[in-house]
């Protein structure tokens, strides 16, 4: 990361490796803040626009923004923010902010190093000052100054129990001037001015915010003002009268592991449960098997101690065998064991409800309520005050958080290491038979559920020590792993656990479920659902946010959302039981949206070869594929397919949908190919191949030849990429299709080139072209010239390669494919080099640099910096050059790679390192 620091917590600060830099526009100022907000995390243009513009947006937003981060990157460094798919990412990290340092030390676990004082003085006024328009502080000031009070609170609380009263009396008089309506601030202050022996000013405070409270809000003080005050009258603190303490929480889970932020989220809510205030309810919800339940006891045993009044237990069976306790019935256990005789509980649920919170009231108790079914079950069984009440469910229980402030802890599956220590801890290393590879496969087999793998750990037996690489066997194989995850007692294996959140379902939820578990994939959007389903979007969006709430499908990132493999398993299985005679058909369809969708992308991003020569299938119907607005969204969409396409085609093979497979290897393989992820495309075509010879369509045969030639020779290999694109050439020259026979002539060109055979590569190259010209495509005759100009060069004809790259560019103009055009303008850059004209090669190269930018083609942006450095060098401006290799050096670190197509890390180097050497021999002696 670069040495960015940006204070918000009050005027904007901005400090550059220490250095401060003045942002004086108050468009900037505030297109960095709200970046900053959201430090290495996306931020929509939308989300940009409004905080720069407030209500009054310019016409074109988008291209608004895009003028306000180039001006921005030329303050802070252009590296400092990255271009993402309809937004950007301020490339700092989370602790150079002021506003993300104070939010997360106030989430952090307990002991972490960083003192309360050491936070509060971050805060140097009103977050945001000065920045305009104000949408900012409208939408995050709230937020921050919560957090702020927090830490001032936790800041006091530790003066006053360390006996410093005077600091922390100081502090709350002047905490309550500036928030005199924060009631936790004044029972601090009255606390403090009490055991300072100074009773008369704490009633005095009192009254203060007795009246103030009346004045502004027509309100009495909350419960604990009022107990504070009675027991400042009375100068009675004793405790309450002694009553029957219940102690009913279960035994807790041997071997508990992991959950740290989970547990530290909880501890962290019980400062609110030690005084006499409204109740705190936790709910922690997630899928069935994900140790709910553990953790909620876990945690439970290790604060009974801050609960003297005792701890209440019951499980209210909202999912499994059998129905559901009625609030009734756990109305009746919990009185009970408050010690209430049977016969003095009332007939009515209100009324029971109002004797247990009449028994609870001003009692500091944990109550767990274990395995919900919804709001309505757990709300008749809260308590009034003081107590902490935590919940677990299936269900997200959205009615608790409306209606009482619940605060939700969702559970997800543990963490790889989290998963190996709990398999470590259940049984030793040494049962299985792979070594240290055991624990490590046996936890991804098992999903990372915690129920799975306390399953599988269940079969190690010392007696019988093969048993576990059995069921290692067993596990690999998807046909036979919930068999293997199994109980002798059916009730408590993994497909009973599902299967009571299953029955919970809708039927149009259930159906939905269901077939998701046909995906070659566990991710999808609500359009690929809709598709999958034969309803619409919006309806699909509708049944997968059942789902989640149910937690048999997680929404993982906006609109997309992702099955656990398990899940999927069971799911596969329930369709193949209920949906075998429309399982294809929603298949089929889904491949169809895949695959038009894709033919849009292509289009919108003028992607290579555009369309395969021979016709696509038609499109089914009530299929609707996606449209996209621009290239960086079909870019971004391609990327997200990425891990689709393999999986698909192979399902397609297994359908016996040939035709189909050679389709999505030539749909989908275009985000691999733009992410120079070469291995992975050749696998993609090679499988299309496959299909397309068992079609016994030539042009289909000769797309796919043409296709895995172009990724053997992205991986260098010439010789095999020509014997398919010869076999490609004699099909397309079978079939009379110009199209094809131009672009395979491209393509054999750069591998004669590359393999020294010069004048066959210009000479094919100019037939291609020729071709070309016949047919009314300005894009492919852009291309097509773009890499006769860059052979051209290679052969040492600059003028002739500037005439090519000048009509390439023309025609990108009016075809208006921006990511062709990029390259063009590289091709245009280098051509000027070489002819010496370094002005004219700088703009050029900016123009590619810009666009690629934008399109967030990272592996070429580093390329067109590097030839940009060279064209500097070479023109004497050592400096410039240097800033440019060091940007296409930081791209290659960014994205984790050595090389590109065109560049390599370590050429870079070498080329810089003579750059410093050239500019140390230079220096006065």
């Amino acid at each position: 990361m670069n040495g960015l620091e940006v204070g918000v917590l009050g005027p904007l600060v901005v400090l550059r490796d220490g250095q401060p830099i003045a942002v004086s526009s108050d468009r900037l100022r505030a297109l960095l803040a709200v970046l900053a907000i959201s430090a290495g995390r996306f931020v929509s243009v939308d989300t940009i626009g409004a905080a720069v513009w407030g209500t009054d947006p310019p016409v074109s937003v988008r291209r608004s923004v895009q003028t306000c981060v180039t001006r921005l990157r030329r303050l802070i460094g252009a590296e400092s923010i990255v271009t993402a798919p309809d937004g950007y990412i301020l490339a700092i990290e989370p602790d150079n902010v002021d506003a993300l340092r104070l939010l997360r030390w106030t989430n952090s676990e307990p002991g972490d190093p960083t003192s309360a004082a050491e936070i509060l003085a971050l805060w140097r006024g009103q977050p945001f000052e000065g920045i305009r328009p104000d949408w900012l502080a409208q939408t995050e000031s709230a937020r921050l100054v919560e957090h702020y009070l927090t830490v001032a609170e936790q800041l006091i609380d530790q003066l006053i129990d360390a006996g410093q009263l005077p600091a922390a009396t100081i502090r709350l008089r002047e905490l309550t001037t500036r928030h005199p309506l924060r009631e936790p601030l004044w029972a601090r202050l009255l606390i403090a001015l009490d055991r300072s022996g100074r009773q008369a000013e704490a009633l005095e405070s009192y009254e203060t915010i007795r009246s103030t409270l009346a004045g502004e809000l027509g309100v009495d003080p909350g419960p604990e003002l009022q107990r504070l005050y009675a027991e400042l009258l009375v100068d009675d603190h004793s405790p309450i009268a002694s009553v029957r303490v219940p102690q009913q929480l279960p035994s807790g889970t041997v071997c508990f592991t992991g959950r740290h932020e989970a547990l530290a989220a909880l501890t962290r809510l019980l400062p609110s449960a030690q005084r006499a205030r409204p109740i705190v309810v936790a709910g922690v919800h997630g899928a069935g098997g994900v140790g709910k339940t553990a953790l909620a006891v876990h945690w439970a045993h290790l604060v009974r101690d801050r609960f003297p009044d005792g701890q209440l237990f019951l499980d209210l069976r909202g999912y499994g065998p059998g129905a559901p306790m009625t609030p009734g019935a756990a109305l009746d256990l919990l009185l009970s064991g408050l010690g209430v005789p049977v016969d003095q509980i009332p007939a009515s649920i209100d009324a029971r409800s109002t004797l247990l919170r009449t028994h609870l009231a001003d009692r500091r108790m944990l109550i767990v309520l274990d395995n919900a079914l919804n709001a309505g079950q757990v709300r008749p069984l809260l308590p009034g005050s003081s107590s902490l009440v935590l919940v677990t469910s299936r269900n997200r229980l959205r009615g608790l958080v409306v209606h009482h402030d619940a605060h939700q802890i969702g559970l997800d599956a543990l963490r790889p290491a989290e998963s190996i220590e709990l398999i470590e801890r259940l049984m030793p290393t040494s049962a299985t038979a792979d070594g240290e590879a055991g624990p490590a496969e046996l936890a991804e087999l098992c999903g990372h559920l915690p129920l799975a793998l306390r399953i599988a750990a269940s079969h190690h037996d010392r007696d019988r020590p093969n048993q576990v690489p059995a069921l290692l066997t067993e596990l690999r194989e998807e046909q036979s792993r919930l068999d293997a995850l199994q109980f002798d007692d059916e009730s408590a294996g993994i497909r009973a656990v599902f299967s009571w959140s299953y029955r919970a379902l809708d039927p149009a939820s259930a159906q939905l479920f269901r077939l998701l578990g046909t995906l070659p994939t566990p991710d999808i959007t609500p359009p690929a659902a809709a598709a999958l389903a034969g309803i619409t979007p919006s309806e699909a969006r509708r049944l997968m946010n059942r789902l989640v709430e149910a937690h048999l499908l997680e929404e993982r990132r906006p609109d997309r959302y992702e099955q656990h493999d398990l899940l999927r398993l069971y799911a596969g299985e329930l369709a193949e039981e209920h949906d075998a005679a429309g399982r294809d058909s929603a298949v089929r369809r889904l491949f169809s949206f895949y695959i038009y969708s894709a033919r849009a992308g292509r289009r919108k991003l003028g992607s290579g070869r555009g369309e395969p020569s021979a016709p696509l299938d038609p499109l089914l119907d009530s299929v609707v594929p996606l449209d996209f607005d621009d290239d960086r969204q079909a870019m971004a969409w391609f990327d997200s397919v990425r891990p689709v396409a393999l999986p698909a085609i192979q399902l397609a093979i297994s359908m016996g949908l040939d035709r189909t497979g050679y389709e999505l290897s030539q749909m989908l393989s275009i985000g691999s190919l733009f992410r120079r992820d070469y291995h992975h495309v050749r696998r993609i075509h090679e499988l299309g191949l496959a299909c397309a010879r068992r079609t016994a369509d030539s042009l289909v045969e000769a797309n796919s030849a043409q296709s895995v030639g172009t990724a053997w020779w992205h991986l260098g290999d010439n010789h095999r990429a020509i014997e398919h694109f010869e076999q490609a050439a004699r099909l397309f020259g079978q079939e009379g299709s110009l199209q094809g026979s131009a672009d395979v002539l491209e393509m054999a060109a750069t591998c004669h080139y590359d393999l020294g055979q010069y004048d066959q590569a210009v000479d094919q190259l100019e037939q291609s072209v020729e071709l070309i010209r016949r047919l009314p495509t300005d894009e492919t005759e852009a291309r097509k010239l773009n890499t006769l100009a860059m052979v051209y060069l290679w052969v040492g004809r600059p003028e002739d390669a500037l005439t090519a790259g000048q009509r390439a560019l023309e025609l990108c103009g009016r075809s208006t494919h921006r990511l062709l055009e990029s390259y063009v303008w590289d091709t245009i850059g280098q051509a000027q080099t070489h002819l010496r004209h370094f002005d004219d090669a700088s703009r050029s190269y900016q123009q590619g640099i810009d666009l690629a930018r934008d399109l967030d083609d990272q592996p070429h942006l580093a390329e067109i910096h590097a030839n940009l450095a060279k064209s500097q060098q070479a023109a004497g401006r050592l400096d410039q050059a240097r800033i440019n290799i060091r940007s296409a050096l930081q791209i290659l670190r960014r994205l984790d790679i050595e090389e590109t197509d065109d560049i390599s890390r370590s050429e870079l180097l070498a080329v810089l390192a003579g750059l410093d050497q050239v500019s140390s021999s230079h220096r006065p002696q």
